[in-house]
């Protein structure tokens, strides 16, 4: 059963593979995946597993990801928030191999209608990310002048992040820079650009 969710999810993914991939469509390509091969049921997503077995979703750009923008989302967790079921992702838009943006996503499926909610930019969360793993690769390999791509994508191999939850509020805090985003469930929808 894994590996047919996998193989479907890749084909899902990898459909959208001429040009640029966005937060709003790596989510149409989760709902895609639930509906199709999930045959609407959004716990189809836990039997989904890439390296390191993470439940990775990844919308790809382009065929090679040193010219491709991609977004690659990792499922973090299942929680009831405010009396309903909510998924709880991470996800980044890379560039060029290049980290530019993370957020959380929280995704909610009632009686067939998809509900989005999507944290707002944190450039300051963002950097300290960057900057984790900018020192790390130094550290590691001091005679380089560039950096490794293992060290400016997403997700990182090993890579931990804590999902914590108050209330409405969700906080997801990446292992061991201390980056943290957050979304209040109910008050910021994704933006459906």
């Amino acid at each position: 059963m894994r590996k047919n969710c996998f193989i479907a999810l890749a084909m899902i993914l990898l459909s959208g593979c001429a040009g640029t991939a966005s937060m709003s469509g790596w989510r149409d390509d989760v709902e895609k995946y639930v509906n199709d091969f999930g045959n609407g049921d959004p716990n189809s997503l836990r039997d989904v597993t890439w390296p390191q077995s993470r439940h990775q979703f990844s919308k790809l750009g382009a065929d090679e990801p040193e010219h491709a923008q991609d977004a690659k989302g990792v499922l973090l967790a299942y929680r009831v928030i405010e009396g309903k079921p909510w998924f709880i992702f991470v996800v980044a838009t890379v560039n060029n191999q290049l980290v530019q943006d993370i957020r959380v996503e929280a995704m909610n499926l009632q009686t067939s209608e998809f509900s989005w909610q999507e944290s707002a930019a944190n450039p300051t969360s963002l950097q300290q990310y960057r900057d984790y793993y900018d020192r790390l690769w130094k550290r590691l390999f001091p005679d380089r002048a560039t950096a490794p791509a293992q060290y400016t994508t997403f997700p990182h191999e090993g890579e931990l992040f804590d999902v914590q939850i108050n209330a409405a509020k969700v906080t997801v805090t990446q292992r061991p820079s201390g980056a943290s985003w957050e979304v209040v469930i109910g008050q910021q929808p994704a933006n459906r650009d």
